[in-house]
């Protein structure tokens, strides 16, 4: 699909866009995505009509947050109530970009009583679908499914929103970030322009890295379903 040329936008998608900036004799063209969605994934072409035509490609990868399908995932049913010695199935399904990876554990840390090659008592075990076979009353108990796929949406933080300082005084400023995958920084002056701290003698923009940050299991990642006694 033909989406611009030159500088005039040809789909009928008003969240695209085509700007170019000039230094010296050389041109800068870029393709602006708005509100970029999954949709939007795949290959792009940039192409200068010359003879033979040259081309540049480039992948475009949109990354989603994981939100569980809470519709497909029983919420209506956590609490599932069975006789004894009957079979039990738990769903958990969950969406994002890239696809979130599934596992179950038992709340109070008992193994699970689900059947493996191999025969070994695991604590937790990945799928969609817990299958319980032929449950007793060792069975009971909360069952929590977990779903990750390394996506964090990106936070900021600002230690210090204002800053005094004398005339001839060295400032730093400084905003924490923390997201997966990594961020990337700039800093815009008070009339919109983005600094370059490698051309300019008054700023200097530097990135630390820190050790990493913590996963931790929130709520919004964990599903939990209740398995109790069967009532008539």
């Amino acid at each position: 699909m033909l989406l611009v040329v030159q500088n005039v936008v040809i789909v009928d998608n008003p969240r695209i866009n085509i700007t170019k900036t000039s230094k010296g004799d050389i041109s800068y063209w870029s393709l602006i995505i708005t509100n970029a969605s999954l949709s939007d994934s795949g290959y792009y072409i940039c192409q200068i009509h010359t003879t033979p035509p040259k081309r540049l490609l480039k992948f475009l990868n949109i990354f989603v947050p994981l939100q569980f399908d809470k519709i497909q995932s029983m919420e209506s049913n956590s609490v599932v109530r069975v006789r004894e010695l009957q079979n039990v199935n738990l769903t958990c399904k969950a969406t994002g970009n890239p696809k979130p990876t599934i596992s179950w554990r038992k709340q109070d840390g008992q193994p699970l009583l689900v059947e493996t090659n191999s025969n070994q008592i695991i604590e937790s075990i990945e799928s969609e679908v817990l299958h319980l076979r032929e449950v007793s009353r060792s069975a009971i108990g909360y069952y929590v499914c977990i779903a990750s796929n390394q996506i964090i949406p990106p936070t900021i933080t600002v230690p210090n929103k204002m800053v005094s300082s004398y005339v001839d005084q060295n400032v730093t400023l400084e905003c924490i970030t923390e997201s997966n995958p990594k961020a990337q920084h700039f800093w815009i002056d008070v009339f919109g322009n983005q600094i370059d701290s490698k051309n300019s003698y008054k700023y200097i923009v530097k990135t630390v890295d820190t050790n990493g940050f913590k996963t931790i299991e929130m709520p919004e990642n964990m599903f939990a379903f209740q398995i109790t006694d069967w009532e008539p």
